[in-house]
């Protein structure tokens, strides 16, 4: 959801930015890393009982700006 911040299954923390819908894969949505800075929009979003998530593959990732990153 949107505003949520999720633990990957691999590592790191992701901020759940929005765009989230159901395509062919599964779940997408935008995400940020909280701690690189790194976006990108995650394609079939797969999510563990415990609360992780991870993602089959990711698409049109850049790094934002430090003072994006404070919204």
């Amino acid at each position: 959801m949107p505003g949520e911040i999720y633990e990957n299954h691999g590592g790191g923390m992701f901020l759940c930015l929005g765009g989230v819908r159901k395509g062919p894969l599964g779940w997408a949505g935008r995400f940020r890393n909280i701690k690189s800075g790194w976006e990108f929009e995650a394609r079939g979003v797969h999510s563990y009982q415990d609360g992780r998530i991870d993602w089959d593959y990711s698409v049109h990732g850049r790094f934002v700006v430090k003072e994006a990153m404070l919204q």
